[in-house]
């Protein structure tokens, strides 16, 4: 597996954490019971023993200095004031937005950084993925042990939701051309990906991928749900992308099979 790495900004990890876990638990809590989701939720996200998280956050490499990409609030008073979580629950924000702070990895990343996230680190895609995704993997694994198929199938249709509220609309021309290229750019993604494409038209691009830091991390930490959420976010990208736009996907290497292989391709007509 590539060792290379990657700057992350710690302020965005942080800013889309707190977005997405707004989303998940108001999301809970407006489909079943709340105590049940209280008690479901704490205990998937305590903090616990982790020696990776630890190796992250108290290895050397961290700075202050801009990593770059899009700018983001630093401190996380600031996007509790810009983003209070509301539910149409009928319950008091400030208790749910409690119940995130202190759940993991933000509770980790307060009791080390304290308010201020304006700290950046290069590190690979597997250690990136490990902050980004642990919690919520955990939390989808919870769902599915207390409520079975249903709490898969909504755990699918949350994860459907983040994806729909992350990807920006672009035209068939402008996705196709981006499949299958990491870009000149430092990023989680060509620091976790090998890939090759095999095959570009206008309407639809073939592409291997060879080396994926998904499939390693979801195999060796949450191999139950690795397929739901790093394999199925694919094709929820490209539909969200665009609605003419498909995916067809034989293997995946989370699953498997000896490489992934995409192709992305114009559904109908536009």
């Amino acid at each position: 597996m590539t060792g290379r790495t990657f700057p992350l900004d710690l302020a965005l990890v942080m800013y889309q954490t707190w977005i997405n876990r707004s989303l998940l638990l108001t999301r809970l809590v407006e489909r079943f019971d709340q105590a049940l989701i209280f008690e479901l939720w704490r205990a998937a996200l305590v903090p616990r023993q982790d020696d990776l998280l630890t190796e992250i956050l108290e290895g050397p490499g961290w700075s202050r200095k801009r990593a770059g990409g899009e700018p983001s609030p630093t401190k996380l008073s600031e996007v509790r004031q810009q983003l209070p979580v509301q539910t149409t629950a009928g319950l008091d924000g400030t208790l749910l937005e409690e119940m995130i702070i202190s759940t993991s990895p933000l509770a980790e990343l307060r009791a080390r950084f304290g308010d201020d996230f304006d700290w950046h680190k290069r590190m690979t895609s597997y250690q990136a993925l490990h902050l980004i995704f642990d919690g919520f993997a955990r939390l989808v694994e919870a769902l599915i042990e207390t409520f079975g198929k249903q709490g898969e199938l909504v755990a699918y249709d949350l994860h459907s939701e983040l994806w729909r509220s992350k990807i920006k609309p672009a035209t068939v021309e402008a996705f196709l051309a981006k499949c299958g290229t990491l870009g000149p750019d430092e990023t989680i993604f060509s620091a976790g990906l090998d890939l090759e494409v095999v095959h570009r038209t206008e309407r639809s691009v073939k592409m291997l991928i060879h080396q994926c830091a998904w499939a390693r991390y979801f195999r060796e930490h949450h191999p139950s749900v690795g397929y739901l959420i790093a394999c199925s976010g694919d094709e929820l990208a490209y539909r969200h992308g665009h609605k003419a736009l498909r995916m067809r996907r034989n293997g995946t290497l989370l699953t498997g099979a000896p490489y992934c292989d995409f192709e992305a391709y114009v559904g109908k007509e536009v």
